[in-house]
């Protein structure tokens, strides 16, 4: 089998994209330019004596960490309400655009913050944003809602933005918020060099208004693996954790070409590098939530052997099972891989990197983290680094057993819906200061 590069974070070939080879750009964010043009954020981008050429700075390092004194870790289970549109001066929020989508969702976030009644420990959040309000136009969709956290976000609409999310929480009951704005400030995603600022404005005047209504709401912040753009020392006072998405380092979307190979998209090595590299003055450990993916990324390698190999195309979508298949090239959820055909199947494990890789269909490959050994070694490595706990993306692409997170069985998950009544008709809109 070719060896996995477990440290590929140093060893790709990427083109330079800042300093004196790229006619003098800079880096998006706060991301440092190397000597050899391409940005980053280890201390080989940033370290002036390592030959940095602009945004350079000494790199924080993690605070001391004894796991034996380190708080105890949570799983966090979050709601996606993605969209949210300005009517009569109050910002709504909607988790569709299509009328009939919009009321079943609606039931559900009713029957979801009514879990509360028989755990009133258990938290129940809505998430704002996501990938598409960050990702230009593209056969997945994006663009449309690329400019939509700036606006949000600006000095003039924030406190009419801020107020109309107390409205939407306190009318669906949930108790805590996700701000879910994965890349401010990349002008290739719409970004401003304002974005990362005003980000943290919208945090902190976000937790003052709670504090003044004597609301106990959450905030999470969700982050890329390197944090580009996100001020998360600014943050960190007002900000109860930060949900980092540790996973997609490599994907196959980004197509094939000379020197790419297949790599998994959740090496443990790379994500020990990446924790390095994104801490600030005044974060806490227990801030930060280990993602875990629930999904693998595929590739179409013929004559492969294991990771490593050069890859073709994106890997095809899996035969469907029951019904159930997402359709996505380059993607598969771990429910797919569990339902791949049996015969010619091939998997193995990279114990350094902690991920599992799955042969099929004679030129397929996927690499997944499964529940049972490598999502519970990445636990343990979150734990001895005194990290507060995990989230999953997403429950509904894992493999649905009652032992799936812990709960002490691997019975199938059963269970009927809760039974809720909707809430009562909205209130008058805001006023046009948002009063």
């Amino acid at each position: 089998m070719p060896p996995l590069l477990g440290n590929s974070l140093f060893r790709r070939a990427d083109p330079p994209n800042c300093g004196k080879d790229a006619g003098g750009k800079k880096c998006a964010g706060d991301l440092c330019c190397s000597l050899a043009g391409p940005c980053g954020k280890t201390e080989e981008h940033c370290d002036a004596a390592m030959g940095c050429q602009s945004n350079c700075k000494t790199i924080t390092p993690p605070p001391p960490c004894d796991p034996s004194k380190a708080v105890p870790q949570k799983t966090f289970r979050h709601y996606q309400a993605h969209y949210w549109e300005k009517k009569d001066g109050l910002y709504l929020f909607t988790p569709s655009t299509t009328k009939g989508e919009k009321q079943y969702e609606e039931k559900l976030w009713a029957e979801f913050t009514a879990l509360r009644k028989d755990n009133p420990k258990l938290n129940t959040w809505a998430s704002l944003g996501g990938g598409l309000f960050s990702h230009p136009p593209g056969p997945n969709g994006g663009g449309e809602h690329m400019k939509k956290w700036a606006e949000v976000t600006s000095d003039a609409v924030r406190p009419i933005f801020i107020k109309s999310l107390i409205r939407f929480m306190d009318f669906w009951k949930f108790n805590g918020v996700d701000l879910d704005w994965e890349f401010p400030g990349d002008p290739e995603r719409g970004g401003t060099e304002n974005d990362g600022t005003n980000f943290a404005k919208l945090v902190k005047e976000l937790r003052e208004e709670f504090k003044a209504r004597k609301l106990d709401y959450g905030i999470s912040i969700a982050i890329g693996v390197d944090a580009n753009g996100v001020k998360m020392g600014d943050m960190a006072p007002h900000v109860d954790f930060f949900n980092w998405m540790s996973y997609d380092l490599h994907v196959s979307t980004d197509g094939p070409g000379p020197g790419k190979v297949a790599l998994p998209h959740t090496n443990l090595t790379e994500i020990d590098t990446y924790l390095k590299n994104i801490w600030a003055p005044g974060l806490k450990s227990e801030q930060i939530m280990l993602g875990l993916a629930n999904y693998g990324m595929s590739y179409t390698a013929p004559g492969c052997t294991g990771p490593g190999c050069p890859y073709t195309k994106m890997g095809r979508p899996s035969p469907p099972k029951g019904g159930q298949n997402c359709g996505e090239p380059g993607r598969m959820t771990n429910f797919e891989i569990f339902n791949l055909p049996q015969q010619g199947l091939k998997t193995g494990l990279d114990p350094g990197a902690q991920v599992k890789w799955t042969m099929w269909g004679g030129d397929q490959i996927v690499f997944w983290d499964d529940a049972a050994t490598t999502m519970e070694a990445k636990k343990k490595w979150a734990k001895d680094h005194c990290l507060g706990g995990t989230m999953y993306w997403s429950v509904d692409q894992a493999v649905q057993t009652k032992k799936t997170y812990n709960t002490g069985t691997s019975q199938p998950a059963t269970g009927q819906p809760v039974q809720q009544t909707l809430p009562p008709p909205p209130l008058q809109p805001l006023g046009p200061n948002g009063s």
